[in-house]
């Protein structure tokens, strides 16, 4: 028994005896950014279940060894797990990690000048060498150096270890100037400036090169008449010379003379006024003469007078003088937009904005309402809306808008044979493309045709022919003054089955306007290439003021969908350089021989286009005629208030495109659901045209199916020599077509988006530098075009600070241009304030920004 006792206890002592943890690093001292290995070796414990060390690595063999780069001084422990519960095995170790220190950074002297050189020097720990930054790129870890500052300065070191890690510190340096040129900046017009000089080591000063001789610690007292700058020659006893100038202003004794440039209609203009007291000062106008230094009073707004301030001093001798004046007494009504033409149960919205002070009414809407904001309305007929205009109780103005509303058919979203129609329901036809690409021969209408549940009805050919009252009832055609009925067309079905494969290449608007929009159109687009057929290539590009492939032509639809991620406005969201984008788009079909079709999808006004000068197209004239050469056919689709319809329209009716027109979100994924159908499926009108180029429109008279007769209506353009106006003449009085017309000159293309400033700001900022230097360029290229620099804020600010605001922008985007090398008189400037914002209301930050901006304008 005792033996069996014995040889127990010896196999347990032998067990503990024969467990060992071997764990240690190759080294226990390492510099920051160096590796070091740890090695292990697990003995004698039976039954592991897994080794590790802990937070580093996990699952390791009993033999081994790991690399770790330690960020700091740090303790590794190596743990070795059994299968008997709560036992496990466990040892540490320690590697200490030496980081590069500065300790001493300083000068030998606090007393500094900037004609000797400053002693620098400095000590570190554990660095191998240090930087000093716009000086030195490598000195020893220890040391001291001079150098030589003409201005306090900060300067800047680091000391690095042998893996290019590195500490930082700064020393700030003050320097005593022992030679200066200082004085008076400003003075009144006949006060005395006085300038005060040192120069060291020379021998005399000269002034303004006069043969007069100054010492060179020396003073000048003298009567300001006129802006003066002081030209200095420094004679230096060593036989150099030195040039320095110092400039004194005269000042403005009138710290205020205040007139609105405009006020709006039943308010008050008051004039206020503030002058040094120094001076004697008489303001005239409207047959009033006041003599008081400063005050206020409330100006009569019947007649636009100007007022005169002039400023003398004790000897009557005029200081200054300038004339101020009400120039204009503007419309209370800032902003009444309502759509001239809506569609029935097609929700829109109505805007309104008039000063704060005023109160506001829109019958056939709501009385009371708050100065500035918006409602949607769902309209079902036509009505009449009155915005009535009050203050202080006295109506000031009204203006009558007559929104005409009308049916739209519904978008497509099947296909159904006439048989089985609703016996109710109405048919409409749509001319949605159309192809002169055989003129004179012959021109091609596509037409399709839908009921009121959506459906695209097919078999309409067959029952044109058999019916008494025939579908197609005419065809007709105008082209100039002259109009006539075609007597002799073809109508013909197309479908699936028959119809040739599409290159469908989309340009989609990524500008920052379509913040709260992006999702529904990736959403559109997403189900867009889901309905695509097989045998149809897709291409997609995005733009806001920069230009992005998403994906060349690409056949597979997984593809296709991985490809296009949901990102939003993630990369983009700035400019709208809408014809660049979309010619770039096109370009992508280049080599294509299918049928080439161009989505354009947009929400806003171009404005960067010319960026991409020599590129891609920069007006819609010119998309419109690239796009007739490579027989492309471009279907817009415009959605929002933002847009220029007349030039989009034109857009696209030229090209034998489409033209949707968009108020409501939920319309872009159906535009994007029925664009595939109808690409497969269609009618096809042909019959010879007039031989006249230029524009036609043709008429198609048919029957609804309910014993009705309905028209569509659409034009096209034969050749290429034709302009697409980037005027709308909705809007006849745009500030930028004045400012043109002003100098005579003609637009080269719309405004340009060139910079856009930070919030009560006027610095150019460097990110927008390199899109001006394109128009420096073509300005330098293009000798007698001029341009015109237009400045904006946003909504907030006094209507006179903010023109001040827009006209200092327009200054600085002109002053970079200058000297950049154009010569300043063919730049014009202009400020704009707060009166062409590009969105009303201001209801979002991106709205803001876009407010503030910088636009040129070239003119020939």
């Amino acid at each position: 028994m005792k033996k069996g006792i014995v040889v127990l206890l010896s196999i347990l002592f032998a067990t503990q005896i024969s467990a060992q943890l071997k764990f240690k690093p190759e080294r226990k001292e390492i510099h920051l950014g160096d590796s070091v290995k740890l090695n292990w070796e697990v003995k004698g414990i039976k039954k592991v279940t897994n080794i590790r060390i802990k937070n580093t690595a996990d699952s390791l063999a009993t033999q081994g060894s790991i690399y770790v780069k330690p960020d700091k001084s740090k303790s590794y422990r190596l743990e070795v797990f059994t299968k008997k519960k709560n036992k496990y095995y466990k040892k540490g170790t320690y590697i200490k990690v030496f980081s590069p220190e500065i300790n001493i950074f300083k000068t030998s002297t606090e007393n500094n000048n900037d004609r000797d050189s400053t002693e620098i020097y400095w000590r570190t720990e554990y660095a191998q060498y240090v930087q000093i930054e716009g000086f030195y790129d490598s000195l020893p870890a220890n040391g001291k150096i001079k150098i030589l500052l003409d201005t306090t300065s900060t300067i800047h070191l680091k000391a690095f270890n042998r893996n290019g890690v590195f500490a930082q510190s700064e020393l700030y340096i003050p320097i005593k100037n022992i030679e200066y040129l200082t004085g008076t900046s400003a003075v009144f017009l006949y006060d005395t400036a006085t300038i005060r000089w040192q120069f060291k080591y020379s021998k005399y000063v000269k002034l303004n090169s006069q043969p007069k001789k100054f010492k060179p610690t020396d003073k000048l007292r003298f009567v300001l008449k006129k802006d003066t700058t002081l030209h200095f020659l420094v004679f230096r006893e060593n036989g150099d010379t030195l040039k320095k100038s110092y400039s004194v202003h005269i000042k403005s004794p009138i710290y205020k003379f205040n007139i609105p440039y405009y006020i709006y209609k039943g308010m008050t203009p008051t004039m206020t006024w503030d002058v040094d007291k120094r001076f004697k000062v008489q303001i005239r106008g409207n047959g009033k003469t006041i003599r008081e230094n400063s005050g206020f009073i409330k100006l009569p707004v019947d007649t636009l007078k100007s007022y005169t301030i002039t400023v003398k001093d004790h000897l009557g001798r005029l200081i200054e003088k300038r004339t101020k004046g009400l120039k204009k007494v503007k419309s209370p009504i800032i902003e009444f937009d309502i759509p001239k033409q809506a569609f029935v149960n097609v929700p829109t919205i109505i805007y309104w904005e008039v000063p704060p002070s005023y109160q506001v009414s829109i019958l056939g809407l709501e009385r009371n309402l708050i100065h500035k904001g918006s409602r949607i309305i769902v309209p079902v007929a036509d009505k009449k809306y009155i915005i009535i205009v009050s203050y202080k109780g006295q109506e000031i103005e009204r203006k009558t808008i007559l929104m005409k509303v009308k049916r739209r058919r519904a978008f497509v979203n099947n296909v159904i044979d006439v048989k089985d129609i609703d016996k109710d329901s109405e048919l409409n036809f749509e001319i949605f493309a159309i192809d002169e690409r055989n003129y004179p021969k012959e021109v091609k209408l596509y037409l399709l045709a839908v009921d009121d549940n959506g459906n695209f009805v097919k078999g309409l050919e067959k029952k044109n022919k058999t019916a008494k009252k025939k579908i197609i009832r005419a065809v007709i055609e105008k082209s100039g003054r002259s109009s006539r009925k075609i007597s002799n067309y073809s109508f013909k079905e197309y479908s699936n089955t028959v119809s040739l494969p599409y290159d469908i290449s989309m340009a989609l608007d990524y500008s920052g306007s379509m913040y709260g929009n992006i999702d529904s159109l990736e959403k559109a687009v997403h189900e867009f290439i889901e309905q695509k057929d097989q045998t149809d290539q897709i291409a997609i590009a995005r733009f806001d003021h920069r230009i992005a492939q998403v994906t060349a032509l690409e056949n597979n639809k997984d593809s296709l969908l991985s490809i296009y991620t949901m990102n939003g406005l993630d990369t983009l969201g700035g400019g709208t350089a809408l014809y660049a984008g979309s010619d770039f788009a096109m370009q992508m079909m280049d080599s294509s021989n299918n049928n080439k079709i161009l989505i354009i999808f947009t929400d806003g006004m171009e404005n960067s286009s010319m960026g991409f000068i020599g590129q891609y197209a920069y007006s819609a004239t010119q998309l419109a005629q690239k796009a007739k050469q490579k027989k492309v056919t471009i279907h817009v689709i415009a959605y929002g208030n933002g847009v220029n319809n007349g030039v989009l329209k034109k857009l696209a009716y030229t090209t034998g495109g489409n033209f949707y027109k968009l108020n409501s979100y939920q319309d872009i994924n159906r535009v994007f659901e029925e664009l595939p159908i109808i690409f497969k499926n269609y009618y096809v009108i042909r019959y010879k045209p007039a031989q006249k180029k230029g524009e036609h429109s043709v008429r198609i008279v048919y029957n609804n199916l309910q014993g009705r007769y309905y028209s569509t209506e659409s034009k096209y353009q034969v050749g290429t020599k034709f302009t697409i106006s980037e005027h709308d003449n909705t809007y006849p009085d745009t500030y930028w077509m004045k400012a043109a017309d002003s100098l005579g000159m003609a637009p080269v293309s719309v405004p340009q988006a060139i910079a856009y400033f930070d919030f009560d700001k006027d610095i150019l900022l460097d990110q927008y530098k390199k899109s001006i230097d394109v128009y420096v360029d073509y300005l330098n290229n293009q000798e007698n075009t001029t341009a015109i620099i237009f400045g904006h804020t946003d909504s907030k600010g006094t209507d006179e600070y903010c023109y001040d605001l827009s006209l200092r922008r327009a200054q600085k985007v002109k002053d970079y241009m200058v000297k950049q090398g154009i010569d300043e008189n063919r730049i014009f400037i202009k400020g704009c304030g707060k009166d062409e914002m590009l969105w009303k209301p201001e209801d979002k930050e991106w709205k803001a920004h876009e407010n503030r901006r910088t636009e040129i304008l070239l003119l020939d």
